[in-house]
């Protein structure tokens, strides 16, 4: 009787199995690191790209205008003035005319008024613009009202808005002296250490509390006085002065688009000091509200002929407020 030979299949056996999972396993390892790097490249160039917008509406608004954006023309004692950011006056500049035209600047955000268009489509406007992609929470830019992180306005609020557009760029103010004499280096420049000078629209006079803010002009590009500078007045050069640069909207309260006049940030405060403001006003905010970024070991910052440069937060503390000076005539030069 013939038997019929059966040939069974060659399989592969545990060891060789193991082999090809730990092959695999390098493979990812390896590979990994390179995609996200790819992937953060691309999105810092996108934010770049942002940056670079921004900053050629602001050339644009110079020439117009025949200075920057101002601070406010509000008073925060006779509640009068003009509303708005540095930031939302220059939407006509950034192809948003329908964002700008929806905002009233003669009215609070907080105003509800049957057929006023300051109402809360206007502060809810997605603007992709003044959003980083490398911040995952810019997937909800819009900010909500409410104390601690990722808020807008510490416990409600009589000029700003409930919920609105948060800004991940912010104007600088250059150095000032904001209650934070630790981030000084020794010996102590001569804007380190002198009271409080970061410069809002508060009343208060200086020196008379650290967790008061203090009216007055700015070393740098932006102030939140009724002042719009002139490129003119940047003596200390264009390309080396600091003009806005990045930060994180949820770390300090008050930071949105539409807001009266607030986000504005210190070249004082370190580059990516992570210090939020929990909005229960113990002096953390001027500290909060310093240029950052979830971009790794640095943030972008624009300069005066709108060029984009990476600073990385370990670049010396000296040179960072030098070139936040609009004419201080310092020496100093883009690391």
């Amino acid at each position: 009787m013939l038997q019929r030979r059966v040939k069974l299949a060659g399989g592969f056996t545990l060891v060789e199995l193991l082999v090809v999972i730990a092959i695999i396993g390098v493979l990812v390892a390896l590979l990994l690191p390179a995609v996200q790097a790819a992937r953060e490249a691309a999105r810092r160039n996108a934010c770049t790209n942002n940056m670079k917008q921004i900053g050629l509406a602001l050339h644009n608004f110079e020439g117009s205008q025949r200075s920057l954006p101002i601070g406010t023309t509000y008073t925060a004692t006779t509640k009068s003035g003009e509303y708005g950011t540095w930031a939302s006056q220059i939407l006509p500049f950034l192809e948003q005319q329908a964002a700008y035209n929806r905002f009233n600047f003669r009215r609070p955000m907080w105003n509800r008024t049957p057929g006023s268009n300051n109402d809360q489509v206007a502060g809810e406007t997605v603007l992709p613009v003044f959003t980083c992609v490398s911040d995952e929470r810019s997937s909800e830019p819009i900010l909500k009202q409410g104390r601690g992180e990722s808020r807008l306005v510490a416990g409600g609020g009589t000029n700003n808005p409930a919920q609105a557009q948060g800004l991940w760029y912010t104007g600088s103010l250059g150095p000032t002296s904001p209650d934070g004499c630790s981030f000084c280096p020794e010996p102590a420049p001569s804007y380190c250490c002198r009271g409080c000078s970061f410069g809002t629209i508060a009343t208060k006079p200086p020196n008379e509390s650290c967790t008061s803010n203090v009216g007055d002009s700015s070393v740098g590009m932006f102030t939140r006085l009724p002042i719009g500078y002139k490129f003119s007045e940047v003596t200390d050069g264009l390309s080396q002065t600091i003009m806005f640069a990045e930060t994180l909207p949820y770390h300090c309260i008050w930071n949105c688009v539409f807001c009266v006049n607030f986000p504005l940030s210190s070249t004082t405060v370190p580059i990516n000091h992570m210090e939020s403001d929990t909005g229960a006003r113990d002096g953390a905010w001027p500290r909060a509200c310093g240029f950052k970024s979830m971009h790794p070991s640095g943030a972008n910052f624009a300069m005066g002929d709108a060029s984009v440069h990476f600073l990385a937060e370990a670049t010396d503390y000296r040179v960072v407020n030098e070139l936040g000076t609009r004419a201080g005539g310092e020496a100093a030069s883009i690391p």
